[in-house]
């Protein structure tokens, strides 16, 4: 019983410090006179905060920067800037207010603006300190460099008390800023300066640097440009016109040079015709029509039957290129490049004329397919196939059989004509369906005969399917490097964003413990301490009560041992 007094009486008296402690505490939440201070500044966008300054240019916005030592349970407060009109314009939209619960409103009078705050809330402890409002003013034009003042008087302060009690605050302050008149640079002028003297056409450029200099200079700057440098002035305001004038002097014999000097240098290419230009023209004939395209638009109205005339070469130019395109890939086609060996005949021509009949069938299907100005250009090619066919038709004609094979052959090789024409350096994936299809019209056969004579030529289709497998397992892999990357970016990403929202929380937990207003600090504290002595004290009643029941354990033994 003795320890449950001695314990209620020690928390009773832990209790009553705690109550002094409050009390005290809100004896030292009293306010004593609070001081505002005014200051300037701009807001960087850089930084993404207020920056001192107090120089300002016409365009720049200026913060007026008000700042109070603490304010202990503010109700409200009303007060004066008081500007000059002229130079300044205050921006309610961007202006700023620090003090939380409620906006403050804004009043308009000639030179001075009156703004209230009122918190709204009565006997709610708050403390506000530092910079309280961020008034913006927009620097209007200046004509001359100077100074200008804002000035600040306090006309109502009081606390959130159901009375209203003032707080008692200095009544007024003052800053001066500095005002930077608008010039124009050096460079600027010099850009001016060369339209005093005007050729045509040299002086376009400089006419357009100037006149984009001009744009890019404020109304002030404009102006000071008219009265301060009158000349520079009227210089660029007449130059376009003097321009245009000597553009409309120009002499017509400077554009007939540009007219005569193309006809004289381009005089070969101007003989020539649709009908005689070839492809040992090709490099004249582009140079004439690059020429062409770069003369002037009154050089181009003298010279249309020229212009004509070379696009006409041009384009024909272009169709002869094409032409011996399809020439080369006639002559040259790997599927039967090898029977324009003239020595086929003479080596026992009459015994392996079985293995050439297809190629030669080919061939003269491909020769079919030609432009009809691409024949001409292979007769001695067409010529030496005519012959080798027709010395295959005389073993054919005495071999039934072979001919028959031959003709089947022919008939197979002309249903799939586009494929056998296909080479390793031509065949795409697109063709690999068209590859497969005369794979399996082949595999499908029942000739034997035919099968074999087509062999070869089967043979070297399935190797254009593997070459076409290759490219595509290449793919394949760079697009699964592609996609692992992707993975290790997506959940690099996802640990970043983890991280964020945890610190954001450990934020939020620091804040709640660590902020609020110095009063507050101190009755939480107060509060711990009093948590921590009172678990000190129920730990130490427990232990007692265990100590008192061994202490009565042991005495128990004792008697039992003497009886």
């Amino acid at each position: 019983m003795k320890i449950k007094k001695r314990f209620l009486k020690a928390v009773s008296a832990l209790l009553c410090v705690v109550l002094l402690f409050s009390l005290s505490a809100t004896v030292f939440a009293a306010n004593s006179t609070v001081n505002f201070v005014l200051s300037s500044a701009v807001y960087s966008e850089e930084r993404g905060t207020y920056v001192a300054q107090d120089t300002f240019k016409s365009g720049d916005i200026l913060y007026l920067k008000l700042t109070a030592t603490q304010i202990n349970n503010l109700g409200g407060m009303s007060f004066r800037i008081g500007y000059d009109s002229a130079v300044f314009t205050f921006m309610n939209n961007k202006s700023v207010c620090l003090i939380e619960d409620s906006e403050p409103q804004y009043s308009y009078h000639t030179s001075e603006i009156r703004v209230i705050y009122e918190n709204g809330y009565y006997n709610k402890e708050t403390s506000v300190t530092g910079a309280i409002f961020y008034l913006a003013f927009g620097v209007n034009e200046l004509s001359n460099s100077g100074t200008a003042a804002f000035t600040f008087e306090i006309d109502d302060l009081y606390d959130n008390s159901s009375a209203q009690k003032d707080i008692a605050s200095n009544m007024t302050d003052s800053i001066t800023v500095n005002l930077s008149a608008e010039t124009i640079s050096e460079e600027t002028l010099a850009l001016f300066k060369k339209l005093e003297a005007i050729s045509y056409p040299d002086s376009k450029a400089d006419i357009d640097a100037a006149t984009d200099a001009f744009n890019k200079l404020t109304s002030s700057q404009k102006q000071l440009l008219k009265t301060t440098y009158p000349n520079e002035y009227n210089w660029l305001s007449t130059a376009l016109t003097r321009y245009n004038r000597l553009a409309e002097e120009a002499s017509y014999a400077q554009l007939m040079a540009e007219v005569n000097g193309f006809k004289e240098t381009y005089a070969d290419v101007l003989k020539l015709t649709e009908q005689t230009v070839s492809l040992a023209n090709e490099q004249a004939v582009t140079q004439a029509k690059q020429a062409y395209d770069n003369t002037s638009a009154a050089a181009k109205t003298y010279l249309q039957s020229e212009g004509k005339l070379v696009n006409a070469l041009s384009d024909r130019v272009d169709e002869l290129k094409d032409i011996k395109a399809e020439v080369d890939d006639f002559i040259n086609n790997e599927a039967y490049a090898h029977i324009w060996n003239r020595n086929i005949i003479e080596n026992d021509y009459d015994i392996n004329y079985t293995n050439y009949i297809s190629f030669i069938q080919l061939a003269m299907l491909n020769y079919d397919l030609l432009s009809d100005e691409a024949k001409p250009l292979v007769q001695a090619e067409y010529e030496w196939l005519t012959k080798l066919n027709d010395e295959a038709n005389k073993y054919l004609a005495l071999d039934e059989a072979a001919a028959a094979l031959a003709q089947k052959v022919a008939e197979f090789q002309k249903t799939y004509l586009y494929v056998f024409k296909l080479n390793d350096n031509s065949v795409e994936v697109s063709d690999r369906g068209a590859i497969q299809m005369v794979i399996d019209a082949y595999n499908s056969l029942d000739d034997q005969a035919l099968k074999e004579a087509l062999k070869p030529r089967i043979t070297k289709l399935k190797a254009m399917l593997e070459l076409l497998d290759d490219l595509d397992e290449e793919e394949e892999d760079s697009s699964s490097t592609g996609s692992s990357v992707t993975k290790t970016e997506t959940v690099t990403k996802t640990e970043t964003v983890t991280k964020t929202k945890t610190n954001r929380v450990t934020d939020t937990i620091i804040k709640t413990l660590g902020g609020g207003t110095a009063l507050s600090n101190t009755i939480l504290i107060l509060f711990i301490l009093l948590a921590v002595s009172v678990i000190i004290l129920v730990v130490t009643y427990i232990l007692c009560q265990q100590y008192k029941k061994k202490s009565a354990i042991a005495d128990y033994d004792y008697d039992y041992e003497e009886v």
